[in-house]
């Protein structure tokens, strides 16, 4: 073979730009999924460590008073209260976590798609919700046309899993008579949007590309109070989501309420 018949095409500046361009987006990408994760993981050490502190203050101190038998029935009750409540935060967070991390690292080999009737679904969803008692002092509603007609691929355990975030927000953040409902968007040829929304308190504006965020609590964007939660739960709404190839967003006004809207691409055949 002749070597020196060979010719060797050097790559155009504008190739070798563009790819250095990529790199360092991908580069830049890389460091800020990493800053976010570090992040995530601070913000979580730090509500772990809260109501395991409060836990192990409560523990020292009925322990101490009780040496010298001086609890009363009535304090020791009020103390047994709050840790069976931080231990139910506290074991929520950690539910979230685990099953969000599972979301993320195992990507789809935890789903089980299937074909279904969207709105025979979010129906059968709606009067389930409808049945629970949390939701007895709140207005809720469904408006899902009775021929909508339309076929998508989800995974329907983590759909409901996602709707029950949703839900569970919405109730969080709104008081009794408040109203939910359940809504068609649009339904067109290639796609399907349906939406939940409240009449809650709702959302500041600066805060709604935020609310999905990793431990982002949604309680710093709504009218302040003592409600906390494990600030997993939109991030794992968002991932469910996405996983299906979708996309959801959020509009609010403060003291009116909000609206999730959620889009599924239909079955193709």
């Amino acid at each position: 073979m002749n070597n020196e018949n060979k010719t060797f095409k050097k790559p155009l500046i504008s190739q070798v730009d563009d790819l250095t361009l990529r790199l360092l987006e991908a580069n830049k990408k890389i460091k800020e999924e990493e800053k976010e994760r570090l992040r995530m993981l601070s913000d979580i050490a730090h509500d772990l460590r809260a109501p395991v502190n409060a836990f192990r203050s409560s523990l020292d101190y009925i322990i101490s008073m009780r040496s010298k038998n001086s609890l009363s029935d009535e304090e020791l009750d009020s103390l047994l209260e709050m840790m069976d409540k931080r231990t139910l935060g506290l074991q929520k967070l950690i539910s979230d976590l685990y099953f969000l991390l599972t979301l993320e690292q195992q990507a789809k080999d935890i789903y089980h798609f299937e074909e279904i009737d969207l709105g025979c679904f979010l129906e059968e969803y709606f009067f389930d919700i409808e049945s629970r008692d949390e939701f007895k002092d709140r207005e809720l509603s469904l408006n899902i046309p009775q021929n909508l007609n339309c076929r998508v691929k989800i995974d329907m355990d983590k759909m409901v899993r996602a709707l029950d975030n949703l839900f569970y927000n919405a109730l969080k953040y709104s008081s009794a008579g408040a109203k939910i409902f359940l809504k068609l968007e649009e339904n067109s040829e290639s796609f399907v949007i349906f939406s939940i929304n409240d009449t809650g308190i709702g959302i500041e504006k600066c805060y709604l590309d935020k609310i999905f965020e990793h431990s982002f609590q949604v309680s710093k964007a709504r009218t302040p109070d003592s409600k906390t939660g494990s600030g997993l739960g939109l991030t794992i709404v968002k991932t469910i989501i996405e996983t299906h190839s979708g996309k959801i967003w959020c509009e609010s006004n403060p003291r009116k309420g909000s609206s999730f809207f959620i889009r599924l691409n239909k079955a193709t055949h």
